[in-house]
């Protein structure tokens, strides 16, 4: 499920996320949306910050998550 996701990062994981102090990420919450129970509610991550600061890492981080988790039905193509 990974390799047909085509993450731009994937090797990107939740626990190679890194958590530096400039970055403000609420590690509490990003280990809450790891387990993907959003997925099962039918919501949505908007990832938003400055240029550089790993959000398309944080975002391919979460969905090799939910693939993991065998959550096929959120894997479609960012535009």
């Amino acid at each position: 499920m990974i390799r047909n996701a085509h993450f731009s990062a994937s090797s990107a994981t939740i626990e190679g996320i890194e958590y530096y102090e400039d970055r403000k990420l609420d590690k509490t919450q990003i280990l809450r949306l790891a387990t993907c129970k959003y997925i099962d509610e039918g919501h949505h991550v908007i990832l938003k910050g400055a240029s550089g600061n790993g959000k398309t890492y944080i975002a391919c981080a979460f969905g090799n998550a939910a693939c993991r988790r065998l959550k096929k039905s959120c894997l479609h193509p960012l535009t």
